[in-house]
């Protein structure tokens, strides 16, 4: 399963062991046609943007899903390990 993204998807990284999400963004640009990294991401925190090639520590909650589902806490894909728990992310 390759990773794919594309624009309003949020893009959230928990790096460490620690389970905290400390970055939040959404999804602002998809420069591949396929829809793989590196993704244009306005971060939540400053409004800051990067160009990003997430890791095995960052998940996507896809628009399309959570539209569909807005009151869940977290509807996830991680990209490294697809059946690690997220717990609660605040969206």
């Amino acid at each position: 399963m390759g990773m794919y993204a594309t624009v309003g998807d949020r893009l959230v990284q928990c790096p460490g062991d620690a389970g905290e999400c400390d970055r939040v963004g959404t999804v602002i640009g998809v420069p591949s046609p396929d829809g793989g990294p590196p993704y244009r991401v306005r971060w939540d925190k400053d409004g800051s943007e990067d160009l990003v090639s997430p890791g095995p520590e960052s998940f996507f909650m896809y628009r399309a899903l959570l539209a569909e589902s807005p009151t869940l806490d977290a509807l996830v894909l991680w990209t490294g390990d697809p059946l690690r728990s997220a717990g609660r992310v605040q969206v």
